[in-house]
């Protein structure tokens, strides 16, 4: 997990992992680390091959999350770090393989 997890970082370098379940994980990429969606896709399938990961999805916010995001800011007192990104889940088959 740890390798999958530098690969992440290698491929998005400013990406930050919202969630993490048995077999899913869950990272924010922001845009300025997506410099074409062709780069962006052909680095994941590489990784895909060399983690033997399943399936993985990379997309936009939905407006689900865009609002869930800004009503967490508005509760939190240290509006920092809020913008609002891109998408990246990871998930684990039960074989112990890595699932976008």
């Amino acid at each position: 997990m740890e390798h999958l997890q530098r690969e992440i970082l290698h491929i998005f370098p400013n990406a930050n992992r919202q969630e993490s379940f048995a077999s899913i994980l869950a990272y924010k990429v922001p845009k300025e680390d997506v410099h074409s969606l062709a780069h962006s896709f052909s680095k994941l399938e590489e990784a895909k091959h060399a983690f033997n990961i399943e399936e993985y999805s990379f997309s936009q916010a939905t407006l689900e999350q865009v609002f869930v995001e800004l009503a967490k800011e508005q509760e939190e007192e240290d509006n920092g770090f809020g913008t609002l990104n891109n998408t990246l889940w990871w998930e684990r088959s039960q074989e112990d393989r890595v699932v976008f």
